[in-house]
């Protein structure tokens, strides 16, 4: 019947322009015979076509009808398996809060759209400042602007406040660092345990008084040790919102350096126990000391359920610009949303520091003498050296308009002339002196301001809510929502700098020991958590798998890496024995998160779980392949010993895709036989082993071949002697040595020429026979690109403030290093090839990988340094190519989640054109992009056309004057790997006057990512255990995710306050965005979670904010798992 009604509609069509044609005729239009035959032709054909469209419409009609009635049948099937189906909640009944709205949590229930149809659509371009474009604009003059320094003379009218009277909030505050000249014990003790408690004991004396509190970390060590009654008044001033848990999460945690599932995973700590131990849910974001800011916070906020946020360390003509069109306050939304769903209002502080003096308004001389501490008796002075005086009635007018006059002025610099006065600063209240002075003067000064109202003002004590409600409900508008008149800005606030050319770009790569082993830990945490989530809900229908002892070390592996990303740790600001205290706990962290993984996997392989054995005779049958003896060492491979029996090795893959990779084993034994989970002889490679560039290593072997593991799963090889293996061996051959080398299966022959050319089916690398690095990469049938490898060294200068562990301060442009002659080592066989060398300061081995992986569309480079013998010594990694990058633009990552356009201004000095890059740096011009891709943060510029330039690690002599007192000079042998990928467009990127600030990688740039980021786990078997206890797989998910898709995390909740497991899990999805102009793309094919997770069954399945304190909506586990593009989603669920 539709087919019949198109068709006649079609020729009603018809009729109508033939009629048309006629009448035209009649009124003697000449009418052009030939052009009248197309015409008719043309309307034929689109009648030929609609028909054609109408059967294809039918057909998928048919289709969809089928699968509609297949669907209907499968859930009739679930009806009649579980009676109470129909009974469930529906899907999508969001929760109410206390006034009965629905919380707007933003994110979108509709639908998600094709990856490519987002990523091709501009973005980024409708906000009202756009932070790349501003950059432009300033002029970055350091010009006095007199008692404001770096802003100017604010002055106000005498009648500004007559129709909007002044509110100002005085919010008493704490900055509580965990960890930075002390370690986090050592501040607890000393002071912050004093500070809580002084702070509830003087809330409990006048519920007018308020206060906020960040650190969830310390808050839970005094809630540990407090008495019940301090317990019960913290709970009931929390409650009665006196005093506010602001940001909640276990630290205030940097913003350049950490990785986003560490900034999520530490956010959660601290909520989860905030909630379970207090009940409460923070709604607003305070971040006073990270030094700059990624736009990946406020992301994870908003979707969090925050409606506000503050930042404070943001570059002074930043400010200053912002301040002179009074938009400090805007909406900060997302440059790659196309709505306005990820919109968040933000609050930028206008001046210097958080400190009083900096806070009250714009004369700092002034608002110290309303720092009560800095009263004789209080231990600080006022550098400008007019003291604060005590309040009593003889001064307190005096007083109080001349407080109430830096209030007026700092108003000017916002819209709804409402003013947030924060009232401390580092590890303030810990004496009762301060408490007293500070409470009971500001008391006074409030009495006197809110008594007279010709002073068109009130003043009093407030929280961070109070102040955002209160400009919220002056601008009529419900909290959260986007005020009228307020701009909407996108970006993010890096390279900060704090006063001249002082910028903070040296702690992107400070400490690159501990920056590398924050991902290790990151790394292996999330596997565990994975795998122990895994065990535990198949324990749950048989076997003997005791998880309680697991579950603690997670918890505590969870607690140490939250600690770390605080803004003094990852960034490698603190003192040396603070860096130590970090270092061994995520050193026992990561033992912890090894041991949980071995007992974990041993379980899921295990046979028959019901016999499940962790042990026996004092010997663990599963044994992890790397030993670490001290947290400052790098990890040593431990040796698989070969016999003539099989024995197993068990890999682990935490990604969510199935996993196509070459794996690398020490082995004692050269010629063996490499066989399959399912019994086939595979090929492999046997390699020498050196110990540095040219020493080799006669006990033991690289052994190396491909493994395929499942998704979330585990794979058994087995290994064996093998007698007829001699063909599996590598060549090696030397340049630049004259030493001879002797093995008695391998020979080491010598090398001439000046080229080395490494090749495989996707590109040719070409090295320098004199210093042994990369010169040239060609992609197969493309043509040759410059591709050369420096390494180059900054010194500092010889000014007065010179680099240290938060400034970069170069001497100038960076110098080359000497790396000629140096002795080169090639081995070439059919797993991989690569190039070692030596310099100076690196051992660098680049490597080739052969076969059909995703690894080997990239170039591998391991890079170990030691500049332990430097002075002032910041060592750089140079690649010059031949690429055009227009205006010497690049791209940095921001914390793994999202990439941000850069570009590289003559205007601003050398350090202020460095990024941090966490994960990756690109350039590209109109045909290719070459990707930089790091384990871990650094540094990173594009100085020149064409050049990308990583800071790999710095040693510094002097301390840089920003309250450290030290240099950076405990160094230590540092890996320090990346991927180099080279990439030509499938279609070609057009050249636009103004590109969006946002991009995105291509979908084998994620895969790889995912790869340096999450490395395959190998566990060693007991050869004293019988290869027939153990399955072949174990598979985690039956169906593996697209590619785009991660599985961020699937983790185990704690089931009460006492931190047992419970049976309810939390997974986190992240749906990348990818580059469409490449050719791979990934599956837009969605699964259920059902389907997913079979044979686990998914109950009581519920989709929640991201640290899980809000439910969105109750899910039926056959709902297809539907991410947007970019987003991240959490749920909870039971797996049984």
């Amino acid at each position: 019947m539709k087919k019949l009604t198109a068709i006649f509609g079609s020729c009603l069509f018809f009729f109508v322009v033939m009629t048309m044609y006629l009448l035209l005729d009649q009124f003697q239009i000449t009418i052009d015979k030939q052009k009248f035959i197309e015409e008719t032709q043309n309307v034929e054909k689109s009648v030929n076509d609609i028909g054609r469209d109408i059967n294809k419409l039918e057909e998928e009609i048919n289709s969809n009808d089928r699968i509609i009635d297949s669907m209907k049948d499968r859930v009739q099937g679930i009806d009649a398996a579980d009676p109470g189906f129909q009974n469930r909640p529906k899907p999508i009944i969001p929760i109410k809060d206390n006034e009965g709205a629905a919380p707007d949590f933003g994110g979108n229930s509709e639908p998600s759209e094709g990856m490519c149809s987002f990523t091709n659509t501009p973005s980024g371009d409708k906000q009202d400042i756009r932070m790349l474009d501003f950059f432009d604009e300033i002029p970055f003059d350091d010009i006095d602007g007199g008692v404001w320094k770096q802003g100017w003379d604010i002055s106000y009218s005498r009648n500004a406040f007559d129709n909007k009277k002044l509110k100002v909030f005085v919010m008493p505050h704490s900055h509580n660092d965990p960890g930075w000249l002390k370690t986090v014990v050592s501040y607890f003790n000393d002071q912050t345990v004093h500070i809580i408690s002084n702070i509830v004991d003087a809330l409990a004396k006048d519920e007018k008084r308020k206060f906020i509190w960040a650190e969830t970390s310390y808050f839970k060590m005094w809630w540990d040790q407090t008495s019940p009654m301090r317990r019960q008044l913290a709970q009931e001033q929390i409650r009665n919102g006196q005093l506010e848990i602001v940001t909640g999460g276990w630290v205030m945690n940097d913003e350049s350096n950490p990785h986003y599932w560490n900034m999520l995973d530490q956010m959660m700590e601290g909520h989860i126990w905030m909630q379970q131990h207090i009940g409460v849910k923070p709604k607003y974001g305070w971040a006073i000391d990270p030094f700059g800011y990624s736009s990946t916070m406020p992301y994870l906020l908003k979707r969090m359920g925050f409606e506000g946020m503050l930042i404070q360390r943001v570059h002074y003509n930043v400010k200053k610009y912002l301040a002179k069109k009074k938009n400090l306050e805007f909406m900060w939304r997302q440059n790659w949303d196309h709505g306005k769903s990820t919109d968040i209002f933000t609050h930028v502080m206008p001046f210097y520091s958080y400190d009083v003096p900096h806070t009250c308004g714009p004369n700092p001389k002034v608002c110290c003498q309303f720092d009560f501490r800095r009263l004789s008796g209080g231990g600080m002075f006022c550098p400008w050296h007019i003291p604060p005086k005590r309040i009593d009635d003889h001064n307190v007018r005096e007083r109080a308009e001349t407080l109430l006059d830096q209030y007026k002025k700092k108003a000017q610099l916002y819209r709804s002339n409402v003013v947030l006065a924060p009232l401390g600063d580092d590890f303030r209240y810990d004496k009762e002196f301060e408490v007293r002075e500070q409470f009971s003067n500001y008391e006074k000064l409030m009495n006197y301001v809110n008594s007279h109202p010709e002073l068109n003002a009130e003043i009093k004590f407030g929280t961070l809510q109070d102040y955002f409600h209160a400009v919220f409900e002056r601008e009529g508008v419900k909290p959260g929502d986007h005020p009228p008149g307020f701009p909407t800005l996108g970006g993010d606030f890096f390279t900060y700098a704090d006063r001249n050319d002082h910028y903070w770009s040296g702690y992107y790569t400070s400490r690159s020991f501990f920056k590398h082993m924050d991902r290790e830990l990151m790394a292996h945490l999330r596997a565990a958590e994975i795998i122990f989530s895994l065990a535990n809900a198949h324990s749950q229908h048989h076997g003997n798998f005791e998880g309680e002892d697991l579950f603690h070390k997670l918890s505590g592996a969870r607690k140490e890496l939250a600690l770390f990303q605080h803004h003094d740790g990852v960034t490698g600001t603190a003192k040396d024995h603070v860096v130590t205290d970090y270092g061994s706990r995520m050193h026992r962290a990561i033992k912890d998160s090894v041991a949980v993984m071995a007992k974990s996997a041993n379980f899921l392989l295990t046979t028959d779980k019901n016999q499940f054995k962790d042990s026996s005779e004092g010997v663990q049958f599963f044994k992890f392949s790397e030993t670490r003896g001290n947290f400052d060492s790098i990890p040593t491979k431990n040796t698989f010993i070969v016999s003539n029996s099989k024995t197993s090795v068990c890999f682990y893959n935490s990604l969510a895709q199935d996993r196509r990779q070459t794996v690398f084993l020490h082995i004692s034994e050269p010629i063996v036989q490499v066989t399959t989970p399912d019994g086939k002889v595979i090929p492999h490679q046997v390699s020498l082993l050196w110990k540095d560039s040219d020493n080799l290593i006669s006990s033991k072997y690289l052994l190396s071949f491909v493994a395929d593991i499942p998704a979330l799963g585990l794979a058994r090889y087995e290994i064996k002697k093998d007698d007829s293996g001699q063909e599996s061996f590598a060549t090696t051959t030397t340049y630049n040595t004259r030493r001879s080398y002797e093995n008695r299966h391998i020979t080491v022959k010598s090398g001439s020429g000046k080229e080395i050319k490494l090749k495989n089916h996707h590109f040719e690398a070409t090295f320098d026979v004199e210093s042994g690095l990369l010169t040239d990469m060609k992609l197969k049938d493309r043509p040759l690109h410059k591709m050369q490898i420096k390494f180059k060294k900054y010194g500092t200068t010889g000014r007065m403030d010179k680099s240290g562990a938060y400034l970069f301060m170069p001497d100038g442009q960076a110098t080359t290093l000497n790396s000629l002659n140096q002795p080169v080592i090639v081995t070439e066989g059919k797993i991989f090839s690569e190039v070692r060398v030596k310099t100076e300061y690196v051992l660098q081995i680049v490597r080739v990988y052969h076969g059909q992986v995703d690894e080997a569309k990239s170039l591998k480079i391991e890079n170990i340094l030691d500049i332990r013998q430097t002075s002032n010594f910041e060592l750089v990694m140079r690649i010059e190519s031949d690429l055009k990058n227009k205006e010497k633009e690049f791209f940095t990552d921001l914390n793994g989640f999202q990439i941000q356009r850069r570009k590289t201004l003559a205007k601003l000095p050398l350090q202020a054109n460095f990024y941090p890059a966490p994960a990756l740096v690109f350039l590209q011009d109109g045909t290719s992009r070459l990707t930089l891709q790091t384990q871990q943060s650094n540094g990173v510029a594009s100085l020149e056309t064409g050049y990308l330039e990583v800071v790999m690690d710095r040693r510094l002599m002097q301390d840089d004057n920003r309250g450290l007192g030290q240099g950076v000079r405990d160094n230590k042998v540092t890996p320090s790997f990346f991927n180099l990928l080279l990439e030509d467009f499938d279609t070609p990127k057009q050249q636009v006057a103004k590109p969006p600030p946002v991009a995105y990688q291509s979908s084998l740039g994620i895969t790889l990512s995912h790869q340096i980021q999450h490395p395959i786990f190998t566990f060693f078997i007991a050869s004293t255990v019988s290869g027939q206890q153990y399955l072949p797989l174990a598979r985690g998910l039956k169906i593996q995710l697209p590619c785009d898709t991660h599985l961020l995390n699937l983790k185990t909740l704690p089931k009460n306050i006492k931190d047992e497991p419970g049976d309810v899990s939390t997974l986190l999805l992240h749906r990348i965005g990818y580059d469409c102009h490449f050719k791979s793309h990934c599956s837009e094919r969605r699964q259920t979670f059902q389907d997913v997770f079979d044979p686990l069954t998914v109950n009581d399945l519920k989709e929640t904010t991201l640290s899980l304190l809000h439910l969105k909506k109750d899910m039926n586990p056959q709902t297809r798992i539907d991410v947007p593009p970019m987003e991240i989603k959490a749920f909870k669920l039971k797996l049984k």
